[in-house]
């Protein structure tokens, strides 16, 4: 169909038109359980027909192999019209809708829940692994398991090599994935590893995460909002002893005009300076006895001098270190 010649959004007449000829209206949302259905029934064909080792290539996910691999992939489904393939079934969806969900639901990260490994069979994919290499469709043959589900779970068993810490990043944890990606070569405008360069080495940097969870953390948040120049930030503790200890030394400026724009621009976790000035009012009157007969610059004092070194002690910190994990760029989640 006319909607499936192109991976561009089809234009606005195009779309009118097709609509007129066919009597069909377009999908413009999430994608029904039978639309999936019908989407990983084309994947599989594709894969089986084609003989692909890796699929996801063909959507441009790299995975673990290099970027030449990828540009390849990318020239074969172009040659054989793979997109249009995947679209077979799917007449009230246009290309480019097609291509997105592809790529959504067949991340090479991504494993069906449902589908699970007994230890036996983990010995087997560890087993075959070492016999085959990372021929996934060749072991899925012995296992009648799913290719992709294989490939992430030796993944994850792998990963249990690891020490690794589990749940929420902790903001030193970002600071050193951020600084291991800058020293192997990667910029703002360069999504992916440089050649030689994999997740196992930027998991021995970062020291206390395996790869997945590096490459699962750089991927869903720090390039989303790399790339939205969006970054997430959440106050916490070591805003507030930024706060404090910035309040305290304020000179020349009167307690009752501070410049609340200007020292707004040292706290990226503050979104608005009216909002930094409530929250000092706040820390002011809830931590600060007789609060209501001091001054601002007395409450800064007190808090210096008998709040922050509990908050200190209590992180086991410098103020210096506090300082600098407030004004470097973290995450939600």
């Amino acid at each position: 169909p006319e909607i499936h010649k192109s991976s561009v959004e089809p234009a606005p007449a195009t779309i009118e038109a097709y609509e007129e000829q066919t009597g069909m209206t377009l999908r413009k949302h999430h994608f029904s359980a039978e639309e999936d259905a019908i989407l990983k029934r084309n994947f599989k064909n594709l894969a089986k027909f084609f003989n692909l080792q890796h699929p996801h290539l063909i959507l441009g996910h790299k995975g673990s192999q290099s970027s030449t691999e990828v540009q390849n992939a990318k020239k074969f489904a172009q040659q054989q019209k793979v997109l249009q393939l995947l679209g077979k079934d799917l007449p009230r969806r246009s290309l480019r809708m097609i291509y997105r969900r592809a790529r959504a639901l067949f991340h090479p990260l991504r494993m069906d829940t449902r589908i699970t490994f007994n230890k036996e069979e983990s010995d087997q994919v560890m087993a075959l692994y070492a016999r085959l290499g990372p021929k996934w469709h060749e072991i899925e043959k012995v296992m009648e398991k799913p290719a992709d589900s294989i490939r992430v779970h030796f993944l994850q068993l792998e990963e249990k090599k690891y020490d690794v810490e589990k749940g929420r990043w902790e903001i030193e944890e970002e600071i050193r994935l951020q600084k291991a990606m800058r020293k192997f070569g990667h910029t703002e405008h360069n999504g992916r590893l440089p050649s030689g360069v994999t997740w196992e080495k930027i998991a021995k940097e970062v020291g206390t995460r395996g790869p997945i969870q590096c490459y699962k953390r750089w991927v869903y948040a720090f390039r989303r909002t790399e790339r939205t120049k969006g970054h997430i930030k959440l106050w916490n503790i070591y805003d507030t002893m930024h706060l404090i200890n910035e309040m305290y030394h304020i000179e020349n400026m009167p307690c009752n005009d501070y410049d609340w724009k200007l020292i707004n621009q040292r706290f990226p976790a503050a979104k608005k300076a009216t909002t930094l000035c409530d929250r000092w009012k706040r820390l002011i009157s809830t931590k600060v006895p007789n609060s209501k007969k001091m001054s601002m610059k007395e409450g800064a004092a007190y808090l210096y001098r008998y709040y922050l070194p509990a908050l200190l002690s209590r992180r086991n910190i410098s103020i210096e270190r506090a300082v600098e994990l407030s004004m470097c760029p973290r995450l939600k989640g």
